[in-house]
């Protein structure tokens, strides 16, 4: 599953080195996953995960006895520009049978359509020692506010659906794929055969459509600041799909 988070945050660190020692004190996102929505207690099983994801890569969750590193469950990449911070997330998703001796076992394949126990969190430090606030995607009406880490009954409700987004693990690292030049705001296809099929900006909206070029720069600079994904075929019909940042 892929995720992103824009914050906006003036003051931005991660000051604890030890990632298992006080991890909700630094800035970080959490991800809040119930693979089957079952709600109910995770504080200590897995039934449901809260990852404390920070922007060195580290995730953090309790297991069956103390907090724990996850950080094969979860990749991250933070994009900044100015006091925005795009955090791009890459999720493997794993049932309430969750093995630690053998992970994959218990792996979720997504499908159109499931739905999941969902919520996210972002918490903000502006100092050295704790966290000033946490922002949620749920509204908590029970009067402990910080109970999501410990049950899923506080989760949101969210129902997959196929996005035209969705880059191809066996493409997203093609050599082939389209140059971005951000000095110039321009695209330069690999080659004068390449097709660009479709520029999508994050909220799903085809930007342009342009399948049989005559050139290999496309011009870009009327499109507002912001992540865009472009799809693309070579000339030997291998699709790629690229992400770039234009700021």
């Amino acid at each position: 599953m892929y995720i992103l988070v824009e914050i906006k945050d003036d003051v931005f660190h991660d000051t604890h080195s030890n990632p298992l020692d006080n991890y909700w004190n630094d800035d970080c996102i959490e991800i809040f996953v119930d693979e089957n929505h079952s709600g109910g207690d995770h504080l200590n099983n897995f039934n449901a995960f809260a990852y404390h994801v920070s922007p060195f890569g580290d995730v953090v969750d309790n297991d069956k006895t103390a907090a724990a590193l996850f950080n094969h469950h979860v990749k991250i990449d933070v994009d900044t520009a100015g006091s925005t911070y795009y955090w791009e997330v890459k999720m493997r998703i794993f049932n309430d049978k969750y093995d630690q001796n053998n992970p994959n076992a218990n792996r979720v394949s997504l499908t159109n359509g499931k739905v999941m126990g969902f919520s996210m969190a972002y918490n903000d430090s502006d100092n050295q020692n704790t966290r000033e606030h946490m922002y949620g995607s749920q509204v908590i009406t029970a009067a402990d506010k910080n109970i999501s880490y410990k049950t899923a009954d506080a989760f949101g409700t969210m129902t997959l659906e196929m996005s035209p987004l969705a880059i191809d693990n066996e493409f997203e690292n093609n050599n082939e794929a389209v140059y971005y030049d951000a000095e110039n705001k321009q695209f330069i296809l690999p080659s004068k055969d390449t097709k660009l099929l479709t520029i999508y900006s994050l909220e799903g909206k085809e930007m342009s459509l342009m399948n049989e070029m005559n050139s290999r720069i496309i011009n870009v600079g009327h499109f507002p600041s912001g992540i865009y994904v472009i799809k693309s075929v070579n000339e030997v019909g291998m699709p790629t799909s690229t992400k770039i940042v234009i700021r």
